[in-house]
């Protein structure tokens, strides 16, 4: 008899195993740097930066993580293939730049297509859908105050998505646009915002 050891998953190129653990997180408690590089949670997974157009910069400072279009106006998404759709994600807000729209965003195919919950410069979080570029509001978190510090989770089952702030729901919604698609960060159109960690945990 034979004894054979099964390791599920593939290997990479530098022969360690993939196990195809789902889900990502990111405290950003590595040394600063020009660049997001890897989240630091098992299995490590690489950040992608996209943009409408134009120069973007990115990377980590004082423990935070920051995408940003650096040319003109315009938004920018940071994101990582969690290979799940369905799961909460979470992240704790850092500083909000000047005028700024930053948030978390989710099942997102590129510049487009995606969701985003967002500080509105400070006066609320609004829960939105991009079609192509095209936005429609699908709730607000009235008498919610945007800060740093804010944690928000977002809780996403099928068309059902969940919205909670600082462990209050504040906004429910049930849509199926991108309710396949695996791709879940940050957003942000303005220079200085920043956000302190995150994870998307099955």
């Amino acid at each position: 008899m034979t004894l054979v050891t099964v390791i599920p998953g593939s290997f990479t190129a530098s022969g360690l195993p993939s196990l195809g653990v789902k889900g990502f997180a990111d405290t950003f408690t590595r040394p600063d740097a020009a660049s997001l590089g890897d989240t630091e949670g098992m299995p490590r997974r690489s950040w992608s930066v996209w943009t409408q157009s134009g120069t973007f910069a990115h990377g980590v400072t004082n423990g935070e993580g920051y995408a940003y279009r650096s040319d003109t106006a315009g938004h920018t998404l940071a994101t990582v293939d969690a290979e799940a759709a369905d799961g909460t994600l979470e992240l704790t807000m850092g500083t909000r730049g000047a005028s700024a729209q930053h948030g978390a965003v989710f099942r997102a195919t590129d510049i487009g297509n995606y969701y985003r919950l967002v500080d509105a410069q400070g006066a609320e979080y609004r829960l939105q859908r991009f079609i192509g570029g095209a936005v429609t509001l699908l709730g607000a978190a009235a008498g919610v105050t945007p800060a740093a510090g804010d944690v928000l989770r977002i809780v996403l089952d099928g068309p059902s998505i969940a919205v909670h702030i600082n462990g209050v729901q504040r906004i429910t919604a049930s849509d199926t646009h991108n309710q396949v698609a695996t791709r879940h960060g940050f957003y942000n159109n303005a220079q200085g915002s920043t956000i302190r960690d995150i994870s998307f945990t099955v």
